[in-house]
């Protein structure tokens, strides 16, 4: 893009500072952020941009300008993340979640909104997935930015190379995930066998009826091959994108915590090929159901007056072919006498944590659901500053940027005040909002912001 008084990176960094003060669209920059040249000078700006200059660049984003801002993310949470520099031979415990951002049903301007399931009802709009180690860390690892058809238990493989790019990756091989690809393979194979037959068999026949239904059959099994052919493919690329990574990554011991969305028995058996070590509840609360009528009423042990828990220990749930740990539980309903029924699958051995302090370690994942809750009410998730994908994408990317701003520069910048320790919110609408005086001082953390995006 051509630069007139500002360059596109300036006008970059213009976006992120209106994020870090609260602004909840661009026009706002206007009324915030143009009269104030004190904020601009702190970021090497003499005054910033108008906002639709702003806006222009947001409307010209490309899939490489996203690639060029994750270069951006990775660099600086290289440089400044904590969750790195964690023990490896600790869990690194990493938060896993999907949140729905909707706009309105009737809207066509929304590039690739779609209607899916958002929270409580179905709407249309976009899905955000996100890695996210809480405290005391406070930091998002990246999102992933999808249609709002898309579904979390399709999402985790992206999620875990996301992961090991940032963090680390278990130690293990992954001998045992490829093995799986050959036998899918192996049955894709048979299906075509199988079709082929069907098809040999369909033109010997003489009777018309008989010719269709071999026809018929054939084809179905063509089809059945066909998919279990792509699923092969986008595994074999999953595989190998996970093997470049730990060519080059350093071990460290990572739990994945996740809700009942990632539960699926295919997540089960990814994250045990892969050997990470995991948290998840599990997603059919059928399952749940069906393993309750096998224990007795005086193994339940009360959690709350509401609730309790019932160890299982390891178990061979359907379709898996791994033994896990499982811990049941129930909680009374509104309705005398009925009960709802969910279970916790587990690689966390009972002797590290019991079945109620499994739980309580589970709904420590309340972090991440906060962290999506203040990114949708403070940095403003769901108001979109342009209508495009890809500008919808790089600004929600900018957006998680600024919140692990906002974590280091508690630790960095405000180190030693009250400030160290405020929440997101508070420093949004308190520390970037108070009068201020010139300053020459520039901050590490604040140049290297400057430094990496105009690199």
């Amino acid at each position: 893009m051509k630069t007139i008084h500002h360059s596109p990176v300036e006008k970059v960094i213009e976006l992120f500072v209106s994020i870090i003060s609260g602004c909840p669209d661009v026009k706002t920059i206007n009324n915030r952020l143009v009269p104030d040249r004190l904020a601009a000078a702190a970021w090497c700006q003499r005054q910033f941009a108008e906002q639709s200059q702003v806006s222009e660049v947001l409307h010209r984003i490309t899939p490489e300008t996203l690639l060029q801002l994750e270069d951006v993310f990775q660099e600086l949470f290289a440089r400044q993340s904590l969750s790195r520099r964690h023990s490896p031979a600790e869990w690194l415990v990493v938060d896993v979640d999907m949140t729905g951002l909707v706009v309105s049903p009737t809207s066509k301007s929304y590039e690739g909104a779609a209607f899916g399931f958002m929270q409580k009802d179905k709407g249309k709009g976009y899905k955000l997935s996100c890695p996210y180690i809480g405290d005391p860390f406070a930091e998002v690892l990246g999102g992933l930015f999808d249609p709002g058809s898309a579904h979390c238990s399709t999402k985790l493989a992206e999620l875990l190379l996301l992961i090991e790019k940032r963090v680390g990756s278990p130690p293990g091989s992954l001998e045992a995930y490829r093995n799986r690809i050959q036998q899918w393979e192996s049955k894709a194979d048979t299906l075509e066998r199988r079709s082929l037959q069907r098809e040999q068999e369909a033109s010997k026949a003489y009777k018309p009826q008989r010719k269709n239904l071999l026809e018929q059959r054939a084809d179905k099994l063509h089809n059945r091959a066909k998919l279990l052919r792509d699923e092969v493919s986008q595994a074999l690329h999953m595989a190998n994108a996970f093997q470049s990574i730990r060519d080059r990554n350093p071990f460290r011991g990572i739990l994945i915590r996740g809700d009942a969305g990632f539960g699926a028995i295919e997540n089960i058996i990814l994250l045990s090929e892969l050997k990470y070590d995991f948290l998840l509840k599990g997603y059919s609360p059928h399952t749940a159901a069906l393993l309750a009528k096998e224990v007795p009423s005086k193994q339940w042990l009360e959690f709350t007056p509401v609730v309790s828990v019932a160890e299982l220990g390891p178990v061979n749930l359907p379709g898996c072919p791994y033994p896990l740990r499982v811990v049941l539980g129930k909680t009374k309903t509104a309705k005398l006498g009925v009960e709802q029924y969910f279970h916790l699958i587990t690689t966390i051995p009972k002797r590290m944590k019991d079945a109620r302090t499994l739980l309580r370690f589970y709904n420590a994942r309340q972090t991440i659901e906060a962290f999506i809750k203040t990114g949708k009410n403070v940095l403003n998730f769901k108001h979109f500053r342009v209508r495009n994908f890809y500008g919808i994408q790089f600004t929600l990317v900018l957006s998680l940027l600024a919140h692990n701003f906002m974590s280091w520069a508690r630790r960095d910048i405000f180190a030693g005040t009250p400030l160290a320790k405020i929440g997101i919110r508070e420093f949004v609408e308190q520390a970037m909002r108070v009068p201020a005086r010139a300053d020459i001082h520039m901050s590490p953390l604040r140049s290297q912001i400057i430094e990496v995006f105009t690199c």
